[in-house]
């Protein structure tokens, strides 16, 4: 794949304590940009974090957590192990002790492209420092965070019975009764129907369902997110949904909340915060071959899927990027031998299979974009073999 992204050399400091990268990428077309900068994975002191375009100048950006299930968990299993193949809010859920903050990735990093400026350098240190947050709610996408308080404490925004609720001074509430937040509490507007939404909650010594509003667009019967629980310690629960994209209202209910079970414990349950957000679909551009066995003057087919929506595709190794591709690229097919040497290219999504010896090959195949500055949108390796087909005589 076309190499995107320059990853400079270390510059070690005086001390051989930290190291310095600096990391130089394209921007896509949007004026606000997102990519999912792995701070984990390079091991980044995000209090190093610097952002400058091509003219050098700082750029202010957003660091934002990132609900999402860990890469080694098995999406089609819930935590009690039913099969629950797609997101709907009500099977798909999971949940982990709090102290392990297995749903927690920093870092979506947003910023406003400078004028005229495609290209930027993210400069930053490695290190063991501890990963924290650099929010700037005003340079993120508006899918970022969907609730206007993720802490609970403005109290005013929200319905309980008085007495019931207090706001921690830590972040979120204690509650000895069920207590709900209104339509007023969500950032929300007809652009997410259609879209995934991850509710991210931390509990302790409650027991009963929680709920988001919105229609489902699986379960038809139920909001997008309802999650029944039980948690006696402190634990974080993870819930997938998807909107509804029919036409019409967006909530299903006037609000959504926290609703005790009846066998909740005697004292105060913890809610230590509520955070909803609605990242683009994982993955990329979709590519397929038509077949992997081939005859000798047959055409291998390549059809494309996964353009004109926003998609959260692998740019570089520890980096993503959000992005809507246009339906306009070019193909760059490659068939290679055994040993790795190319035999034969094309650039068309139907590759003609001749003048060639029968046997096993790899096609490579590659997507490039025909922007300003071309991009590698998609490549895809295929395993093929070649024969010489029937003899009908």
């Amino acid at each position: 794949m076309k190499a995107l992204f320059l990853l400079a050399g270390l510059l070690l400091a005086a001390s051989g304590a930290a190291a310095g990268q600096q990391l130089e990428f394209l921007a896509g077309k949007a004026e606000t940009q997102v990519f999912f900068l792995d701070c984990q994975q390079l091991q980044i002191e995000t209090a190093s974090l610097r952002l400058t375009d091509c003219q050098g100048n700082e750029v202010p950006f957003s660091l934002d957590w990132r609900w999402e299930l860990p890469p080694d968990i098995d999406r089609n299993y819930g935590s009690d192990g039913r099969f629950a193949p797609k997101a709907n809010g009500y099977y798909s859920k999971w949940f982990a002790p709090a102290q392990e903050r297995r749903f927690a990735q920093l870092g979506w990093l947003s910023f406003r492209k400078s004028p005229g400026c495609e290209k930027y350098i993210l400069s930053f240190a490695t290190g063991p420092g501890a990963a924290s947050a650099r929010p700037a709610p005003a340079l993120r996408p508006w899918w970022i965070e969907l609730m206007c308080d993720p802490l609970l404490q403005d109290l005013s925004k929200l319905t309980f019975a008085d007495g019931s609720l207090i706001a921690h001074p830590e972040g979120g509430v204690e509650f000895t009764k069920s207590f709900f937040w209104p339509q007023g509490c969500y950032l929300v507007s007809e652009q997410l129907k259609g879209r995934r939404l991850m509710a991210m909650t931390r509990l302790a010594n409650c027991g009963g369902n929680f709920n988001v509003p919105f229609f489902n667009a699986v379960i038809k019967k139920t909001t997008v997110i309802n999650c029944y629980f039980k948690a006696d310690s402190p634990t974080d629960f993870l819930v997938e949904g998807r909107v509804d994209s029919l036409p019409g209202e967006l909530f299903r209910t006037w609000r959504g909340g926290m609703y005790l079970g009846k066998d909740q414990p005697a004292g105060k349950g913890r809610m230590w915060f509520f955070h909803l957000q609605s990242p683009p679909e994982s993955g990329g551009i979709d590519m397929r071959l038509n077949s992997t066995l081939f005859n000798l003057g047959d055409r291998a087919r390549i059809t494309v899927a996964g353009f004109e929506h926003e998609l959260l595709y692998q740019a570089a190794p520890g980096l993503a990027r959000v992005e809507n591709w246009e339906p306009e690229y070019t193909v760059l097919v490659k068939l290679l031998d055994r040993d790795g040497r190319e035999v034969a290219s094309c650039h068309s999504a139907a590759f003609p299979l001749t003048g060639l010896a029968p046997g096993r090959y790899t096609m490579d195949v590659s997507l490039h974009s025909k922007r300003e500055n071309p991009e590698v949108i998609a490549a895809q390796t295929f395993a093929i073999e070649l024969q010489n087909g029937p003899d009908w005589n």
